[in-house]
């Protein structure tokens, strides 16, 4: 069993809580929070948000990321995620 596997009940435990700060090129700084639920879960749902999009005809042809295809709005769109200004 690899050391990463955990159970179905384990992995619906928790949040994922991550702070990213970036500073632009005239010195600003910009920080935020966002609160998801665990990684493995919104991993799963995001993933899904993903396929239903592109299903709708919302993707540009080629490598992306996901946020580089659908910025902070595909986060938003997970059920219980939020995005926080600090």
């Amino acid at each position: 069993m690899p050391a990463t596997w955990r159970p179905a009940q384990e992995r619906e435990v928790g949040r994922s809580k991550i702070v990213a700060e970036v500073t632009g090129r005239d010195g600003s700084l910009a920080r935020a929070l966002i609160d998801t639920p665990t990684g493995y879960r919104f991993t799963q749902l995001s993933s899904v948000e993903i396929a239903r999009r592109v299903l709708a005809g919302s993707f540009t042809p080629g490598f992306q990321s996901p946020s580089s295809a659908y910025g902070p709005e595909l986060a938003l769109a997970v059920a219980d995620s939020q995005i926080k200004d600090l």
